[in-house]
């Protein structure tokens, strides 16, 4: 099975995500830029967030645009796009992307 779908919002990640873990066959990267958006980070973020940067505010309803790439590697599966998140969802993402870096290792730790 081969395939790519586009992520639109928080809540489709933490579906495919409820614990905010990843294991060995679900992966999520964030500010991969490229054609679907920007390569500002959660640590860009939180300062766009909490209004600390003027010439960026957040939008209206408090939340800002990121970019996610989300890996099965066992189905050869890919989900991307651009989420707008709160502050409420920082560290959500940051324990996301701290279980999917660890279980990248795990995964390739025989290939390295």
């Amino acid at each position: 099975m081969y395939e790519v779908t586009e992520i639109t919002s928080i809540q489709e990640i933490r579906k495919l995500f409820p614990n905010g873990i990843a294991d060995r066959n679900n992966w999520i990267l964030l500010s991969t830029g490229g054609i679907h958006g920007s390569t500002e980070t959660l640590d860009d973020l939180e300062y766009i967030l909490r209004g600390e940067v003027p010439e960026n505010p957040p939008m209206s309803n408090g939340k800002w645009f990121i970019t996610v790439f989300i890996v099965f590697p066992k189905y050869c599966a890919i989900c991307y796009g651009e989420i707008a998140i709160g502050l409420e969802d920082v560290q959500y993402l940051r324990k996301l992307v701290r279980s999917t870096l660890e279980n990248i290792v795990k995964s390739q730790g025989g290939n390295i």
